[in-house]
């Protein structure tokens, strides 16, 4: 595997078979070694944060070009022109909050990838009645207008 991008579109196929049979994607991790060959490691069991964190330090180790992250979860358009909108995500920050408890939530299939100190995403959402998950373009992450506990920089 020669580029992020197939490494992403690899990580896409893999995560829409498992939508497609109707099961939930676990959070797993693939690395890209500088050979090509690539290391894949199920990751359900850490906490979010020991993820994160997990990430990170794999993308900084040696002999690796590309890690990606996957796993499902809830998300939601934020037009932080929107007072109720900002109130929330306020409350999801503070983590007074679960999306899982807002109507306006969507779910989706999360692919956080590392290259370096470059971080990109793709959140594609998840249609469970027809168990399709669409595929939206990898794009770098801008840290001014994305947050959470996955895209921070440095360590």
């Amino acid at each position: 595997m020669k580029s992020k991008q197939e490494l992403y579109d690899y990580a896409h196929s893999a995560a829409s078979e498992v939508i497609r049979r109707g099961m939930q994607q676990m959070p797993m991790m693939a690395a890209v070694l500088e050979d090509g060959e690539i290391a894949i490691a199920p990751c359900h069991n850490l906490p979010k944060d020991a993820l994160a964190h997990l990430h990170l330090i794999v993308s900084r180790a040696d002999g690796v070009r590309f890690v990606v992250l996957v796993m499902e979860a809830w998300v939601m358009e934020a037009n932080t022109d929107d007072a109720g909108t900002r109130r929330i995500l306020e409350l999801v920050s503070q983590g007074r909050l679960s999306l899982e408890s807002v109507p306006r939530r969507s779910e989706a299939v999360i692919f956080i990838l590392r290259e370096g100190a470059a971080i990109y995403m793709a959140t594609c959402k998840i249609d469970r009645a027809g168990n399709a998950l669409e595929k939206a373009a990898l794009e770098e992450v801008d840290n001014k207008t994305t947050t959470g506990r996955f895209v921070k920089r440095g360590g």
